[in-house]
Protein backbone atom coordinates (compact mmCIF):
# COMPACT_ATOMS: atom_id res chain seq x y z
CA UNK A 1 0.00 0.00 0.00
CA UNK A 2 1.44 2.93 -0.89
CA UNK A 3 1.17 6.15 1.18
CA UNK A 4 2.05 9.97 0.55
CA UNK A 5 4.82 11.92 2.28
CA UNK A 6 3.14 14.31 4.54
CA UNK A 7 4.74 17.13 6.37
CA UNK A 8 5.04 18.29 10.33
CA UNK A 9 6.23 20.50 12.52
CA UNK A 10 7.98 19.56 15.55
CA UNK A 11 10.29 21.86 17.79
CA UNK A 12 10.13 24.33 15.11
CA UNK A 13 11.70 21.57 12.57
CA UNK A 14 9.24 20.66 9.70
CA UNK A 15 9.32 16.74 8.93
CA UNK A 16 8.17 14.75 6.73
CA UNK A 17 6.72 11.74 6.99
CA UNK A 18 4.65 8.57 6.12
CA UNK A 19 2.74 5.33 7.65
CA UNK A 20 2.40 2.20 5.24
CA UNK A 21 1.30 -0.86 5.67
CA UNK A 22 4.47 -2.55 3.98
CA UNK A 23 3.03 -6.27 3.84
CA UNK A 24 0.63 -9.22 5.03
CA UNK A 25 2.13 -12.21 6.69
CA UNK A 26 -0.63 -14.94 6.82
CA UNK A 27 -1.56 -13.52 10.58
CA UNK A 28 0.24 -10.44 10.56
CA UNK A 29 1.14 -7.50 9.04
CA UNK A 30 4.70 -5.66 9.18
CA UNK A 31 3.82 -1.61 9.19
CA UNK A 32 6.47 0.85 8.81
CA UNK A 33 6.34 4.81 10.04
CA UNK A 34 9.26 6.46 8.36
CA UNK A 35 10.40 10.19 9.03
CA UNK A 36 13.13 12.81 8.20
CA UNK A 37 13.77 16.35 8.33
CA UNK A 38 12.45 17.77 5.65
CA UNK A 39 16.03 20.06 5.15
CA UNK A 40 18.05 16.89 4.95
CA UNK A 41 17.31 13.96 3.03
CA UNK A 42 20.48 11.87 4.14
CA UNK A 43 18.81 11.12 7.57
CA UNK A 44 16.03 8.72 8.19
CA UNK A 45 14.25 7.11 11.04
CA UNK A 46 11.90 3.92 10.30
CA UNK A 47 10.20 2.33 12.57
CA UNK A 48 8.44 -1.34 12.14
CA UNK A 49 4.96 -2.39 14.06
CA UNK A 50 4.11 -6.44 13.39
CA UNK A 51 0.63 -7.00 14.60
CA UNK A 52 -2.07 -9.54 14.52
CA UNK A 53 -4.09 -9.16 11.68
CA UNK A 54 -8.05 -8.87 12.48
CA UNK A 55 -10.96 -10.72 11.11
CA UNK A 56 -12.98 -7.31 10.93
CA UNK A 57 -10.32 -4.68 10.96
CA UNK A 58 -7.29 -6.05 9.35
CA UNK A 59 -4.31 -3.87 10.17
CA UNK A 60 -5.32 -2.16 13.52
CA UNK A 61 -2.25 0.62 13.52
CA UNK A 62 -4.45 2.25 10.25
CA UNK A 63 -7.26 2.32 11.87
CA UNK A 64 -7.15 3.28 15.39
CA UNK A 65 -6.63 1.26 18.65
CA UNK A 66 -6.88 1.94 21.90
CA UNK A 67 -4.36 2.12 24.88
CA UNK A 68 -4.08 3.56 28.21
CA UNK A 69 -1.32 6.27 29.19
CA UNK A 70 -1.79 7.71 32.66
CA UNK A 71 -5.60 6.54 34.00
CA UNK A 72 -6.92 8.02 30.29
CA UNK A 73 -8.05 6.02 27.52
CA UNK A 74 -6.42 7.04 23.98
CA UNK A 75 -6.79 6.20 20.60
CA UNK A 76 -3.80 5.71 18.51
CA UNK A 77 -4.08 5.98 14.70
CA UNK A 78 -0.95 5.81 13.02
CA UNK A 79 -2.49 7.92 10.50
CA UNK A 80 -2.89 10.63 12.82
CA UNK A 81 -0.73 13.90 12.38
CA UNK A 82 -1.79 14.64 16.37
CA UNK A 83 -0.81 11.07 17.44
CA UNK A 84 2.21 11.03 14.98
CA UNK A 85 3.65 14.79 16.27
CA UNK A 86 3.48 12.97 19.38
CA UNK A 87 5.72 10.07 18.29
CA UNK A 88 7.80 12.31 16.61
CA UNK A 89 8.41 14.42 19.29
CA UNK A 90 9.25 11.90 21.74
CA UNK A 91 11.86 9.80 19.39
CA UNK A 92 13.75 13.31 18.30
CA UNK A 93 13.86 13.77 22.30
CA UNK A 94 14.34 10.60 23.75
CA UNK A 95 15.38 8.07 20.99
CA UNK A 96 17.23 9.76 18.13
CA UNK A 97 20.52 11.83 17.87
CA UNK A 98 20.65 12.91 14.44
CA UNK A 99 24.21 14.72 14.27
CA UNK A 100 26.06 11.79 15.55
CA UNK A 101 24.06 8.60 13.43
CA UNK A 102 22.25 9.62 10.11
CA UNK A 103 19.97 6.29 9.95
CA UNK A 104 17.80 4.40 12.66
CA UNK A 105 15.71 1.19 12.07
CA UNK A 106 13.66 0.08 15.54
CA UNK A 107 12.06 -3.37 14.49
CA UNK A 108 10.20 -3.79 17.62
CA UNK A 109 8.85 -0.49 17.72
CA UNK A 110 6.00 -1.21 19.76
CA UNK A 111 8.34 -1.11 23.05
CA UNK A 112 8.84 2.54 22.07
CA UNK A 113 4.92 3.45 22.76
CA UNK A 114 5.50 2.05 25.80
CA UNK A 115 8.22 4.42 26.43
CA UNK A 116 5.36 6.67 26.06
CA UNK A 117 4.00 5.38 28.50
CA UNK A 118 1.21 3.52 26.56
CA UNK A 119 -0.13 0.46 27.96
CA UNK A 120 -3.20 -1.80 27.83
CA UNK A 121 -3.55 -1.81 23.91
CA UNK A 122 -6.53 -3.22 22.43
CA UNK A 123 -4.06 -4.22 19.14
CA UNK A 124 -1.62 -7.37 19.50
CA UNK A 125 1.11 -7.07 18.56
CA UNK A 126 3.21 -10.05 18.07
CA UNK A 127 5.86 -11.18 20.08
CA UNK A 128 9.32 -10.70 19.95
CA UNK A 129 10.40 -14.14 18.89
CA UNK A 130 7.85 -14.01 16.53
CA UNK A 131 9.01 -10.52 14.73
CA UNK A 132 12.77 -11.59 15.08
CA UNK A 133 11.77 -14.59 13.02
CA UNK A 134 11.05 -13.33 9.69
Amino acid sequence: MKSKIRKISIYNQIFIWNYTEKYYLGDFYISRIFFSPQDEKSISVECFFKTRSSYHMGCHLNHGFTAVKGEKEHTINFNSPKFISEFIGFMVANKIDFARQKRYRFDYAHVLLEEMGFHSFNACFAPYELFMSE
